[in-house]
């Protein structure tokens, strides 16, 4: 496969090699670089100097398809001056906060998260915001090569497809699946007693699973869920501390107010049957 090849120069300044691995083209799902000339057309213009700065180091994710990405995760391997490699991956898993990239549209990806955004919290001091910006690109700066590519998307059908290297398509199917499951199971225990105790039933195992130096709290459950390595240990630690959230609901407003939150949230939402292309 060719690699898409733009070298990024400033005056005064060395810039990093980044190269784009088109890993996605066929599947309609394009990278590109922030600073060609047709993503004005696509998406805004960042609204700060600092933030345009940092364009040199970000990408595009353009969807050219009929279906909206509702995850994506992308891999940025970096290069230092002395030869060091330091792979990153950006995670821009969007269920189930709603943040999906409609088709026929694009977003602008960043190791930097502010690309796009507003820089610090409100009544951040402006020098202070400059100093976070400037160390941001100095960092960049440091770099021999920075390359990019798609790792795994997934789209609002349900349908994943990339390399997956890191292994996201289990753990990302595993949340989905979680959530979906555990609300049904919750909401059909029938009566408020069989509720609670139902759910404080999928906390316990949660707790019994995680290992002794671990904290037993809301915490130390999704820190469980985050560095699973299968579907079924992430499929657990997720149930569990979905359940320690609707517990503490249950303590301060009380089984049917919870009930009801619970059940308002998931039917406004749209569970896809999470599954490889082909499969």
């Amino acid at each position: 496969m060719l690699l898409a090849v733009v070298v990024l120069r400033a005056i005064g300044l060395s810039q990093p090699l980044i190269t784009i691995v088109p890993t996605l083209d066929p599947e309609g799902v394009l990278l590109i670089p922030a600073t060609d000339p047709d993503v004005a057309s696509m998406v805004p213009r960042p609204r700060s100097e600092d933030e345009e700065a940092l364009l040199r180091y970000a990408v595009v994710l353009r969807n050219t398809t009929s279906r909206a990405i509702i995850a994506n995760y992308l891999r940025w391997k970096l290069t230092d001056s002395s030869g060091r490699v330091r792979p990153q991956m950006l995670t821009g898993k969007s269920f189930p906060s709603g943040s999906a990239i409609p088709p026929h549209s694009a977003r602008f990806l960043s190791l930097d998260s502010g690309i796009g955004v507003a820089s610090g919290r409100p009544g951040t001091p402006r020098d202070e915001v400059k100093d976070v910006w400037e160390q941001r690109l100095q960092h960049y700066h440091a770099q021999r090569s920075i390359e990019v590519s798609i790792e795994l998307v997934v789209f609002d059908d349900g349908t994943a497809v990339g390399p997956d290297g890191a292994g996201r398509f289990a753990k990302f199917k595993a949340w989905v699946d979680a959530e979906r499951d555990f609300a049904r199971t919750a909401l059909a225990a029938g009566g408020v007693v069989s509720f609670g105790a139902k759910v404080r039933e999928a906390r316990e195992e949660g707790f019994e699973a995680l290992p002794q130096d671990a904290a037993r709290d809301n915490s130390g459950l999704l820190i469980a869920a985050s560095t699973a390595t299968d579907y079924s240990t992430c499929h657990r630690f997720v149930t569990a501390y979905l359940a320690a959230q609707v517990a503490e609901w249950i303590d301060k407003i009380g089984d049917d107010a919870a009930i009801a939150r619970l059940r308002l949230i998931t039917s406004t939402k749209y569970y896809p049957v999470v599954h490889r292309k082909g499969e």
